[in-house]
C-alpha cells in the first residue's frame, strides 16, 4: 500500500493515540473502585485475553521497531489491565487486598518475560514466522477479548457495568494509532493496525447495542414497578373496604347460635 510518510505525524498520532490507548482502563478503574464492584464487566476472559494480546502486540512492536509511542503503548495496556484483573479478584471474588496485589504483580512480572521471549523467538529461530504470528495473535485476542463482553450484554439484555468514558477513550486510542501507522516508514503495517480496528468496530457496537437495549430495558423494569405499585395499591384498597369483624358482633353471632340449639 503506497503510502505518505512523516516522521512528524507519526509521533504526534501516535503520542495521541498511546495516550488515550495506554490509559483506556483508568476509566474502568476508576468506576470499580467508586462503584466497589465490577458487575456487568465480563472480567476474567476479557481481561485476562486483553492482557495476552498487549503482550503478544508489545513483542510485534518491538520486532518491527515501530514508533515510541506505539512501543510503550502495549506495555501500559497490559499494566492497566492487569489492575483491573485485580480488582475482579478483590471486589467480585472475595480475595483479600494484599493477596490480589501479590497476584497482579505475579501476572505482570510473567506477562514482561513472555514479551522478551517473544522478541528474543524470531531471532533465535532466524524464522518470520513468529513475528507474523504475534501480529495475528493480538489481532485475534483483541476481538476474542470482547467477544464475552458481547456474550453478557445478549445475555443481561442490556449494557451495564461498562464505563462509556472508557470506550470513547479505547476508540479514539485505536484511531489516532492506525493513522500513525498510516504515516510510518515502509509499507503499511496491516496487522498491527488490525488489532486497532478491530477494537474500534467491536466497541462501536457496544455503543449501539446500549442505545437499542437500555431504552428497552429501562421501559420493560419501569412497567414491571407500575405493575407492582398497582398490584399493591389494589390489595390495599380491598383490606380497607372490608369492615373489621368487631368482639360484640362475634358474640352476638355465638348467642344466636346457641339459642338455636
Amino acid at each position: 500500500m503506497t503510502k505518505i510518510h512523516n516522521s512528524i505525524a507519526e509521533n504526534v498520532l501516535g503520542t495521541i493515540g498511546a495516550i488515550f490507548w495506554s490509559l483506556q482502563l483508568v476509566p474502568q478503574i476508576w468506576k470499580s473502585y467508586h462503584d466497589g464492584k465490577t458487575e456487568g464487566l465480563s472480567s476474567t476472559l476479557l481481561l485476562m485475553i486483553w492482557f495476552a494480546s498487549g503482550i503478544f502486540l508489545g513483542a510485534y512492536a518491538l520486532i518491527k521497531n515501530l514508533a515510541i509511542p506505539l512501543l510503550v503503548q502495549p506495555q501500559l495496556f497490559s499494566f492497566f489491565t492487569a489492575i483491573a484483573w485485580g480488582q475482579t479478584l478483590y471486589y467480585d471474588k472475595n480475595v483479600s487486598k494484599w493477596r490480589s496485589i501479590v497476584l497482579v504483580t505475579a501476572f505482570s512480572v510473567l506477562g514482561g518475560a513472555l514479551e522478551v521471549l517473544f522478541y528474543f523467538l524470531p531471532r533465535i529461530a532466524h524464522n518470520d514466522r513468529p513475528t507474523t504470528a504475534w501480529g495475528v495473535l493480538s489481532a485475534a485476542f483483541i476481538v476474542l477479548g470482547l467477544l464475552p463482553q458481547y456474550i453478557l450484554i445478549f445475555r443481561m439484555s442490556y449494557v451495564t457495568g461498562i464505563s462509556y468514558l472508557f470506550l470513547c477513550v479505547d476508540i479514539t486510542g485505536g484511531v489516532f494509532s492506525t493513522l500513525a501507522l498510516a504515516f510510518s516508514e515502509g509499507s503499511f503495517d496491516a496487522l498491527a493496525s488490525a488489532s486497532y480496528i478491530a477494537v474500534v468496530v467491536l466497541e462501536i457496537g457496544i455503543f449501539i447495542l446500549a442505545a437499542i437495549l437500555n431504552p428497552r430495558h429501562q421501559r420493560k423494569m419501569g412497567l414491571k414497578g407500575e405493575t407492582e405499585f398497582k398490584s399493591e395499591t389494589s390489595s390495599t384498597a380491598r383490606g380497607l373496604e372490608e369492615p373489621p369483624i368487631e368482639a360484640g358482633d362475634s358474640n352476638a353471632g355465638t348467642r344466636a347460635v346457641n339459642e338455636g340449639r
